[in-house]
């Protein structure tokens, strides 16, 4: 299996030199398509274009920004073109909200004697535990296949051939590839804290209690805000420009942009089964007389899941890589899935980033997505999460 990779601008976008370059790649079966423009109607035009114009089958996603052997770039295209002796078929599935059993039936079905999973899904973060909970059933019954991918950029979309989708999954399945999966987080939680929580009342959509008392209540005690302006706040990462306007506050004022960072991430965090430590991401609190108070995270935390206080530097985050490349050291290729919400630990040092990914010495493709999933295999259990998030999880080539 052969990765080559392809970057263009916003202001380079030539679906010709695209079709150039797929044709200079003997053997091509698949390309990944990541796309950071901000500006929509630009993006949705040339993946217009691309499906159009280009023959091979491709995955395409929003990503907030792509890592290659050229460097880090936002607002452009980048084709990571996947060339050898191996077979592939691909699939755009829609998303039932009404019946995740159904949607999770319908993917796992295609499953069946397929080695590799590639996918990537259009849904925002409120969204990202039924995502999980489809993802968690469709590998229990495909324990010994690799998924790996991760969750549009905002606005969320997804594609292939076949067009564009704002509410599916769309994945590739491969046979005749032999890869590794792997797993890290610059995230540890904090030794010199004796403060525990635990979650005393969850289902897999929702928590209704930490330490026995209403979530919304305890968690928002915890935070130190009030549930309104929670919800206000984290709404703005449904916003495409949620990065760029962070970067801004960070500009403008330190303070207030650690408020908002700290508003729904790393002042707790729980460790998985993977002995990682993961960032409890709130998106959304509910308390009305209507329902039951609950609270949404990202990924499902069971009843009885110990959360701590959390911490992390930038280079711990930069660290993920060097551990990486010692873990893997001839890889053929490497696909990197990395956690939109590590962008803000390293202070938007991209320079850095650069610097540390290109001491890979094979070509890589490393991008930011609102959520990245796999796990190891085979499978064992439905309790153990697909998605996760403050991680990067890399699909190694060998």
């Amino acid at each position: 299996m052969e990765l080559k990779t392809l970057v263009q601008g916003k202001d380079e976008l030539d679906v010709d030199e695209v079709n150039e370059f797929i044709e200079s790649c003997s053997d091509t079966r698949l390309v990944l398509v990541h796309c950071s423009v901000r500006d929509e109607k630009t993006s949705e035009r040339y993946f217009k274009e691309l499906i159009n114009e280009v023959d091979t089958p491709f995955l395409g996603v929003k990503v907030d920004g792509t890592a290659t052997q050229e460097g880090f770039v936002q607002d452009a295209f980048v084709y990571g073109v996947l060339s050898g002796d191996f077979e592939v078929e691909v699939f755009t599935e829609e998303i039932n909200y009404d019946n995740l059993d159904e949607t999770a039936e319908n993917i796992a079905g295609r499953l069946q004697g397929w080695e590799l999973c590639i996918t990537y899904s259009a849904n925002y973060l409120t969204d990202c535990m039924k995502l999980d909970y489809i993802l968690r059933r469709v590998q229990e019954k495909n324990p010994k296949t690799q998924i790996a991918g991760g969750v549009s950029a905002p606005k969320p979309i997804v594609t292939t051939k076949q067009g564009i989708s704002e509410e599916a999954i769309v994945y590739a399945l491969i046979k005749g590839i032999e890869t590794e999966f792997y797993m890290d987080s610059g995230f540890q939680l904090d030794e010199n804290s004796d403060l525990e929580f635990q979650i005393t009342k969850a289902d897999e959509l929702h928590i209704y209690e930490i330490n026995n008392k209403p979530a919304v209540d305890e968690y928002c005690r915890i935070q130190h805000i009030r549930p309104y302006m929670l919800n206000k706040i984290m709404a703005l990462t449904k916003k495409q420009n949620a990065m760029d306007m962070l970067k801004k506050i960070l500009d403008i004022n330190e303070v207030l942009y650690e408020a908002c960072l700290r508003t729904g991430t790393l002042l707790l965090g729980a460790e998985t089964r993977d002995k990682l430590v993961e960032p409890l991401f709130v998106f959304e609190v509910n308390k009305n007389n209507t329902q039951k108070s609950h609270i949404i995270i990202q990924t499902y935390k069971p009843k009885g899941t110990i959360l701590k206080r959390g911490n992390t530097t930038k280079n711990k985050q930069l660290k993920v890589y060097d551990r990486l490349r010692k873990k893997h050291k001839k890889p053929k290729a490497l696909i990197i899935n990395s956690c939109v919400i590590r962008e803000l630990w390293m202070n938007f040092d991209f320079k850095a980033l650069e610097e540390k990914t290109k001491k890979i010495l094979c070509p890589f493709m490393t991008s930011f997505l609102y959520g990245e999933y796999g796990t190891q295999i085979p499978y064992k259990r439905r309790e153990t999460n697909l998605l996760n998030g403050g991680t990067i999880k890399a699909l190694v080539f060998k």
